[in-house]
């Protein structure tokens, strides 16, 4: 089975009604990281999925 971090991470800000920007802020990380982890441009650090 195949997992989908982006579809996660979409899932989980658009639940909380959160802009790309106010999420990325929660995380710690730049908004960039965001958008591509949501592209399925980039993978995020195991340290930040945990």
């Amino acid at each position: 089975m195949f997992y989908s971090v982006q579809d996660d991470l979409s899932l989980i800000r658009e639940f909380f009604k959160l802009t790309q920007e106010e999420f990325a802020k929660v995380l710690g990380v730049d908004k960039i990281t965001i958008v591509r982890t949501e592209n399925g441009e980039s993978y995020p650090r195991i340290e930040l999925i945990d």
